[in-house]
């Protein structure tokens, strides 16, 4: 009797705990696989050059970064925790993969599947990070609160709260979700690519086609009269005897009144050699790769370093961002408080001012308002060269531009008193 009258409050208290669903949203109790032909889909696009090229540029300037555990302090400034056992997982996550390697099926697969799965095995001292395909889990979520209930790998579920925090889903925003994170599909970044990667392949696809065939066009050859076996075969061995060392050249035939009519486009037709380029930079633009770090085409020493400045703005430092940002998140147990998973670029060369720029704009601005000995000490801790400091007698007191003087000192002679203005 004392449950029956806690009952109500008990089914309101569980009603309330119920997300809102936005219509056309539906969450079913069984465990759903992912939704795109992931290995369709990965195949066209590690098969073409276009897309391996800016990710790889990515994934290489991506490990460059230092990425380790830092502890922030009150004010607020980051300091690297140099021994900290999760600095050793992330040097060496699992038995089989490298640091570097871990981070390049880590952005691949979140680039071209849209996400994956993140597994840290049991254990305090020591944990091995595993990551998962796209297509090779499947998830089930509460269809009340939209929260993880189960993960099945093979045929394997996780159901227990205790294991599934050793698991974490990374994935891609999708616009098409319902409920932002929540939706059980996975949309890969680079999907909006896809016609751009096929258009590629098929014009690859048909100048492959063309040189496997010593370049023949494809066409119908038509004849008035009626031709006899013979004739035929004599014609077309004519026309297919033409090989690579015949580019061009035009078969003759014995008879009167035959058509040729081409049932292929030439590569000048299809403007094959500018519609590539465009495709190319297309891709590696909203890649975030700037063109230039991919192809030699128009590229100097200069412009390369600021075209690295601008991949590391606008491309790398987000894409650090989200990776200690998740690694945080998944690790948070293990980091303890006030610790974080962070990076530094600074040994990046890119990346790094031109010394003799930096000493210049620096004495511009300080001449006058530090001594020498400070601007040394300055210099040191901005460029990391350590000047020789001078005698206190020199390096001590301040010094001054010559041509510098204050304007009412124009007007004041030795006396104190102003100069006599001549009348004449």
């Amino acid at each position: 009797m004392e449950f029956k009258k806690y009952l109500p409050r008990f089914l309101k208290a569980k009603e309330d705990n119920k997300i809102p669903m936005p219509y056309n949203s539906y969450y079913l109790g069984s465990l759903v696989p992912y939704a795109v032909d992931y290995q369709k889909f990965a195949e066209n696009v590690y098969d073409n050059a276009f897309f391996t090229a800016p990710l790889e540029e990515i994934i290489r300037c991506f490990n460059t970064a230092d990425i380790g555990v830092y502890r922030k302090q009150i004010n607020g400034k980051l300091i690297r925790a140099k021994g900290h056992k999760v600095d050793a997982w992330l040097a060496n996550p699992n038995f089989s993969l490298t640091r570097d390697q871990y981070h390049d099926y880590w952005i691949k697969w979140y680039y071209v599947g849209g996400g994956l799965l993140m597994y840290k095995t049991p254990g305090t001292f020591y944990k091995e990070l595993l990551l998962y395909k796209p297509d090779t889990f499947s998830i089930q979520r509460n269809p009340d609160t939209l929260r993880i209930e189960a993960i099945k790998i093979g045929s394997k579920v996780i159901d227990e709260e205790e294991d599934l925090l050793n698991y974490r889903i990374v994935r891609a925003v999708n616009p098409d979700d319902n409920v932002a994170g929540c939706d059980i599909n996975f949309r890969p970044v680079i999907k909006s690519l896809a016609l751009q990667g096929d258009m590629s392949t098929f014009a690859f696809t048909h100048q492959n086609r063309q040189l496997k065939n010593s370049g023949k066009r494809t066409g119908i050859i038509e004849s008035k009269k009626r031709l006899n076996p013979d004739q035929e075969k004599e014609i077309k061995r004519n026309i297919t005897g033409l090989g690579n060392k015949d580019a061009g050249s035009i078969a003759i035939v014995q008879g009167e009144d035959f058509k040729f009519t081409p049932m292929d486009n030439t590569p000048q037709e299809l403007d094959w050699l500018n519609s590539v380029k465009f495709i190319r930079e297309v891709i590696a633009s909203s890649l975030g790769v700037p063109i230039q770090l991919i192809s030699s085409e128009g590229t100097t020493y200069n412009n390369v370093r600021e075209f690295k400045k601008k991949i590391y703005n606008d491309t790398i430092n987000p894409l650090l961002e989200l990776f200690c940002q998740v690694h945080t998140q998944f690790l948070k147990e293990e980091l303890g408080d006030n610790y974080i998973i962070s990076y530094d670029t600074s040994n990046v060369e890119e990346l790094r001012d031109d010394v003799a720029s930096t000493i210049k704009s620096l004495a511009d601005a300080l001449v006058g308002l530090v001594t020498f000995n400070e601007f040394r000490s300055i210099v040191t801790k901005m460029t990391g060269i350590d000047l020789a400091p001078l005698e206190a007698r020199y390096g001590d007191v301040l010094l001054v531009k010559s041509n510098l003087s204050l304007i009412d000192d124009l007007f004041i002679n030795e006396s104190g008193k102003d100069d006599p203005v001549d009348e004449d």
